[in-house]
């Protein structure tokens, strides 16, 4: 399986037409923002809200000030992880779509990429990419967790 990274603009252009082949999308949208709009869904879809914040962050953060954010769940990284052992043989791509595809779905896909092929650290050492570590920990532990039950 392919893993492909990006932001909300380049998916919702790419969905502009359908999507060629079996395709998994997981997507990943900020609490307060709406989904992509796509025109197109790829055969295999996942759709969840978070904020693009570590647990480091949020724990730093007033009380009053944690109202507004709310970090990757447990419940939400075994969402991610099931959804990946459930199209891992079925999809030839897993798009992996945030916001602006650098942090949120860089460490999803980093996860995977470790996960699977232990080529995780490719993305984490990509310029291009700065993955959440939270979100990268808990997919991470999420999907040993599947793999053994």
């Amino acid at each position: 399986m392919k893993l492909k990274i990006c932001g909300k603009k380049q998916i919702e252009r790419l969905a502009k037409t359908p999507f060629v082949g079996r395709v998994a999308l997981i997507s990943i949208g900020d609490c307060d923002d709406d989904p992509p709009s796509l025109i197109n869904k790829p055969q295999f879809f996942l759709e969840l809200h978070f904020d693009d914040i570590t647990l480091t962050e949020f724990n730093r953060l007033s009380e009053a000030d944690k109202d507004g954010y709310k970090p990757i769940t447990d419940e939400q990284a075994r969402q991610i992880a099931e959804f990946v052992y459930d199209v891992k043989d079925k999809a030839d791509v897993l798009i992996c779509q945030c916001m602006y595809g650098q942090s949120r779905s860089a460490a999803v896909a980093a996860a995977v990429a470790e996960h699977f092929f232990r080529k995780g650290i490719a993305i984490f050492s990509n310029e291009k990419y700065l993955p959440n570590k939270t979100v990268y920990s808990k997919v991470m532990s999420a999907l040993q967790a599947v793999e053994k039950s």
